[in-house]
């Protein structure tokens, strides 16, 4: 088609489109166009009915909708749904640190173990401190990690029923306060995916913190036994599960390995779903290491070089000097099919371009 009088095309022009469509007689457009109140009043409608038209035309070429977020708290807990079927629970109360459970992709499919929460038939019952969502760490060579310290929230600082909240959180050992933390929690969903972000921002308040050299930490999640790659007789366990990093390394052999994020992902009830996690570049020592296990465990931890990297003892410890303190952000992602499908690449993309303060202040 060839361009207008105005250099466009009239093919792509609505309002063009329904004035040629009018069909009107010659006498008809003598009439019209003889009055300048009826041409005005003919041009508002097919500019009205034009941008009626656009408007339709965007909305079926783009779905504008997004999922709804509702949060409510509860005694002990914040239930989280996504388009009123149930996301995730926080729990703030009753165990020895927040965390989250369920973590579900829709109203049938969990994504974690449930052990040690709930005994269910099928699972291992090993490492009663993988709690399904959580941040821990040996801190002061004090073993938060294995639960031999606990973490108190001691407040919730902001609350969104859309969107997420705020926390104040007490690490304490022998009812002593070893050190804070200011936490931030956000929830988002996508066409065949949920994420939770994570701002943990700890807090030297009473006095240097040692963040030890170790693998055991740091944010990590205790996947579905559907999602390991190792087999467990015993519990009827088949494995292999696909445990894949932003590098392409596959398998068991990822643990310990830098990468930018890791997912794990199988079959649950004939589908493919999976987890990952993602490191934040602003993070200490981006990318992290991987405390990757090919029995379900996954976990992002900046600190443990000594045990990935084989360097000297010691050599990943970081001090955070009094009234100081260091802040770390996670994503993590539960998702139909596997990373390929579920375009994890661009996720963690979307994700690492987001806005950051420093990492110490």
């Amino acid at each position: 088609m060839e361009p207008n009088a105005n250099g466009s095309n009239s093919k792509n022009s609505p309002c063009l489109n329904i004035f040629n469509n009018l069909n009107f007689s010659e006498s008809m457009n003598k009439f019209f166009f003889a009055s300048p109140l009826v041409a005005g009043w003919l041009f508002v409608f097919i500019a009205s009915t034009s941008a009626q038209v656009t408007v339709a035309q965007a909305s079926t070429k783009f779905n504008v909708s997004e999922p709804k977020i509702e949060l409510e708290k509860q005694e002990k807990k914040v239930v989280v749904r996504v388009d009123g079927q149930l996301f995730t629970e926080y729990h703030f109360a009753g165990f020895q640190k927040p965390l989250f459970y369920p973590l579900k992709i829709n109203d049938n499919v969990g994504m974690t173990r449930n052990y040690p929460i709930k005994k269910v038939k099928g699972e291992q019952p090993d490492h009663p401190h993988h709690k399904s969502v959580w941040f821990s760490h040996e801190i002061n060579n004090i073993m938060f990690w294995t639960e031999k310290g606990k973490v108190v929230q001691t407040e919730f600082t902001s609350f969104d029923k859309a969107s997420g909240f705020a926390t104040k959180n007490s690490w304490i050992h022998k009812d002593k306060t070893i050190l804070t933390d200011e936490t931030q929690i956000s929830f988002h969903a996508g066409k065949g995916w949920r994420a939770i972000d994570f701002k943990i921002k700890l807090i030297a308040s009473e006095g240097d913190v040692l963040m030890n050299d170790t693998k055991e930490g740091t944010f990590a999640v205790r996947v579905h036994p559907n999602l390991r790659n190792k087999p467990h007789k015993p519990s009827g366990i088949k494995g292999g599960a696909t445990m894949v990093n932003s590098n392409g390394d596959r398998g068991p052999g990822i643990w310990g390995k830098p990468a930018k994020w890791v997912d794990y992902s199988g079959k649950i009830d004939d589908q493919v779903y999976g987890v990952s996690i993602f490191d934040h570049p602003n993070n200490l020592r981006h990318p992290a290491m991987w405390h990757a296990r090919d029995y379900g465990l996954l976990a992002a931890n900046p600190f443990g070089e000594h045990y990935f990297l084989k360097k000297k003892k010691g050599a990943g410890e970081y001090t955070i000097k009094k009234g100081q303190s260091l802040t770390l952000r996670y994503r993590l992602v539960i998702h139909e099919g596997n990373h390929e499908q579920a375009n994890i690449s661009e996720l963690y993309n979307s994700f690492a371009d987001s806005s950051d303060d420093a990492k110490k202040d």
